[in-house]
């Protein structure tokens, strides 16, 4: 009875959950949107192509940081429920679940930067810039992310939506005044990608300092890490956010430097529509974990595809003024692709509903399926599709649609698990 007790939050909560974290999604997207406005207004075509790689391996950089925070989420979700109808006493100790969620994030951030620092010489000459530090500060803004989304997933479990929002707000700020501020001042992109490493530490400061029995109990965990748990947990996690950042990167390899200027700008379309939905995942997430039915996924596919819909149809009534608005004047001709690219991160913010649906009950199947997809698209663009921008962006809206529709087919196969059932199994949901 306590498992459903718990499942089955007032619809009250829900709701202010919901737009607590919606709210706090919506005004950090806000402000990585208006970085890319200030970008498109300040940087010539090729400094633009340059940043917009450059900020997009910097998520890429953080596939393993994004698992972190969901198996965190996930473990201290669960970490006070009884298990096999034993005391909640004897249930696992939810601060020293924080303190090896963080312990976890030092020890994969201190790792990961040190891979992307060697990796920093390739990428400076992949992209043709003119210095290798912008590519280092790539590498230097690895280990405070690490840290705060090790924050961020232990605020997520315990389900503190309000300070969870609190972060996600700070990092983008920072970001936006960090980013904003030396494009400005003409810092060019050694300034912006500086800037923006520096912004990284007080927005780390903050996600630990909401986590402060975490970092107390950091020291007595650095041995009990998931170090295993989350690099298995990124095969989903890391293949979404490496296929949702991948064009912007291959068309900074692929197209003339001027190009890969105008696909950041219209690219800034495809990014709105893939994390714009993004709060209706992490609301959802830990009620995935705990769920006896299909009912949260259901809503929250329902949902996040509403909004899908809805957005591609706006990008297609309003596309001209949308261009004009985000890349001015010049970039007016690039109106028809406004649709495609919203299609195409839509698609993806399906997908990325349905992977941490499957993430939630411990199967990494479609992770799996992500990750076969993503390597399919890379090398149909790299061999074949490179062209132009609508062949990159449409090739990326067909992976979509290949997972979503793998995701769906799982879905409709998948029976609910009764309280009962799991009650008798003493197995936690999946």
């Amino acid at each position: 009875m306590t498992d459903v007790r718990r499942a089955r939050r007032p619809p009250g909560r829900l709701l202010g959950s919901a737009g607590v974290i919606g709210a706090a999604t919506l005004l950090a997207n806000v402000l990585a949107y208006a970085l890319f406005l200030v970008l498109n207004r300040t940087l010539t075509s090729d400094d633009l192509g340059a940043t917009a790689a450059l900020l997009n391996i910097t998520v890429i950089s953080g596939v393993l940081a994004l698992a972190l925070q969901l198996v965190a989420a996930r473990h201290v979700a669960t970490a006070s429920r009884p298990r096999n109808g034993s005391s909640p006493h004897r249930a696992r100790d939810p601060v020293g679940t924080e303190g090896s969620a963080l312990a976890t994030g030092l020890i994969l951030g201190l790792v990961v930067t040190a891979v992307v620092l060697a990796a920093s010489p390739l990428v400076a000459a992949a992209f043709d810039l003119d210095s290798l530090l912008p590519a280092v500060f790539v590498a230097l803004t690895v280990l405070p992310t690490y840290l705060t989304y090790a924050a961020q997933g232990c605020l997520h479990g315990r389900e503190r939506f309000g300070a969870l929002g609190l972060v996600f707000v700070a990092v983008a700020a920072g970001r936006f005044v960090a980013g904003a501020g030396a494009a400005l001042s003409g810092l060019g992109v050694t300034g912006v990608l500086g800037f923006t490493v520096v912004a990284a530490w007080p927005a780390a400061g903050l996600a630990l300092a909401l986590e402060p029995h975490g970092v107390g109990a950091l020291r007595q965990h650095l041995r009990a890490t998931w170090l295993r748990a989350v690099v298995h947990g990124a095969t989903a996690t890391s293949a979404l956010l490496v296929v949702a950042n991948l064009d912007i990167p291959l068309a900074r390899i692929f197209l003339t430097p001027e190009e890969s200027g105008q696909y950041a700008v219209v690219a800034l379309f495809s990014k709105a529509a893939y994390w714009g939905p993004a709060f209706l995942a992490t609301l959802f997430y830990p009620r995935m974990a705990r769920a006896t039915s299909r009912r949260s996924v259901l809503w929250a596919v329902g949902l996040t595809g509403a909004i899908a819909v809805v957005g591609v149809l706006v990008a297609a009534l309003l596309a001209e003024p949308l261009v004009r608005l985000v890349g001015g004047p010049e970039y007016v001709d690039l109106a028809t692709l406004v649709p495609l690219l919203t299609a195409s991160g839509a698609a993806w913010s399906v997908a990325q509903v349905l992977v941490y649906w499957r993430l939630s009950r411990g199967d990494h199947r479609l992770g799996y399926a992500v990750w076969t997809v993503a390597a399919a698209v890379a090398a149909v663009v790299t061999l074949w599709r490179h062209e132009s921008i609508t062949q990159i962006a449409s090739t990326v809206l067909l992976g979509g649609l290949v997972v979503v529709g793998y995701g769906l087919a799982q879905l409709a196969r998948t029976p609910g698990v009764s309280a009962r059932r799991r009650a008798r199994s003493g197995r936690p949901p999946r």
